[in-house]
């Protein structure tokens, strides 16, 4: 605090988390609580800019890092966050135009995928998961490529293809 104070920065008329919390929340003293946390050291430059940029709320209306991750982290918000992401220009183009093709590659496999792949996919994620993945409105997570290795495995090589690989 008192880096803010030797910059000039006075804190908010407010004291404790609850009742600064409360005061900074309100629209008309989003800037000045800003200002003061960073000036403080309480936030890094980089994360004023992020706070300035989304009004100090992220997708979902979440309003620190552990409620945003928690909310993003649920494959039913993943449309949401991206697309809070690429509206607030936080994630770089290059990303975007990646994320975009793997999301179009994905589909691909998933549309070339045998029934019994697919069969064993909606049993792991869900059918309503998987529908949003086949239509494009949901990003694959991460760990989507290793459970579709795991169900090829389970139902082994696609007709026509047994045993070409033992000669």
């Amino acid at each position: 605090m008192l880096m803010a104070l030797k910059r000039g920065v006075k804190p908010p008329p407010c004291r404790g988390k609850e009742e600064c919390d409360a005061y900074c929340s309100q629209a008309e003293h989003f800037e000045e609580c800003v200002s003061f946390a960073e000036a403080a050291g309480f936030m890094t430059a980089e994360e004023s800019v992020m706070a300035r940029k989304t009004k100090g709320k992220g997708a979902g209306g979440c309003k620190n890092k552990e409620e945003c991750e928690a909310f993003c982290h649920d494959p039913e918000n993943q449309e949401t966050c991206f697309n809070f992401a690429k509206e607030n220009g936080l994630i770089p183009e290059e990303d975007l135009k990646q994320m975009e093709e793997g999301k179009q590659k994905f589909q691909e496999s998933l549309n070339q995928a045998p029934p019994e792949v697919l069969d064993c996919l909606n049993s792991i994620l869900g059918t309503d998961t998987m529908e949003k993945l086949k239509s494009g409105r949901a990003f694959p997570p991460r760990e989507v490529g290793e459970q579709m290795r795991s169900c090829y495995e389970r139902t082994g090589p696609p007709p026509g293809q047994a045993g070409q690989g033992n000669m």
